[in-house]
């Protein structure tokens, strides 16, 4: 009899060929092996021994970053997301990320990654918090995206969507401010467009997380 096909906890597709998730269990592996995995990124304290067995029989690299698990503090420092962006290159696709929960810390990583996209921080945020228990994000994860910045050297040989990537820079000084009237409306305008955009995006990115899941195994 088949196993059934289990795809791990939070688990999406972030852009075609990079997914995300929680720490995948031994149930999940017939799924991720549907996915023809190259390299994982385990946001963790440790590897988890029955994954590295998964991973050396399917010929996939692991990639540990050492993040310890915390409930309370934010672990997370901007030279592992560092890690995580330089792992992200044509030769390492298709790619997993994944922490304990698939939320906070994955979430951060991502973001930081949509950062680097020039993606608009209204999208960026929608999508952190739809991974995250309480749908919000805290002040602590909001500043640590806010003063992420890192500079690397992306390939062009790859898909368009890695392609288009390019280092955060400050942003320009802005010219004369508008008046109050037209920034409430330009921000209502702004936000009901980024809503769209995002409920756009991920529906189109879940298409293809449920037909790498089927029917039976719908990830949510």
């Amino acid at each position: 009899m088949d196993m059934a096909v289990i795809p791990p906890f939070r688990f999406s597709c972030v852009e075609h060929g990079l997914y995300r998730s929680a720490h995948p269990t031994p149930r999940n592996y017939p799924f991720l092996r549907q996915l023809k995995l190259k390299t994982i990124v385990c946001f963790l304290s440790s590897l988890d021994p029955s994954l590295e067995a998964f991973a050396q029989a399917e010929k996939i690299s692991l990639i540990l970053v050492h993040v310890e698990r915390s409930f309370e503090v934010l672990t997370l420092k901007h030279t592992d997301v560092a890690q995580f962006l330089d792992a992200i290159k044509p030769e390492n696709l298709p790619l997993l990320v994944h922490c304990y929960d698939g939320a906070t810390t994955t979430g951060l990583a991502v973001a930081c990654f949509r950062k680097q996209q020039h993606f608009a921080v209204s999208f960026i945020i929608a999508e952190f918090c739809r991974y995250t228990r309480d749908f919000n994000m805290e002040p602590e994860e909001n500043k640590f995206l806010d003063r992420f910045r890192y500079h690397v050297e992306f390939p062009f040989d790859g898909p368009d969507w890695l392609a288009r990537r390019t280092a955060v820079h400050p942003p320009p000084t802005p010219a004369a401010a508008p008046s109050a009237a037209s920034s409430v409306s330009n921000a209502r305008v702004s936000i009901t467009r980024s809503a769209s955009v995002v409920e756009n995006t991920i529906s189109s990115l879940d298409v293809e997380a449920l037909a790498l899941a089927g029917a039976d195994g719908v990830p949510r």
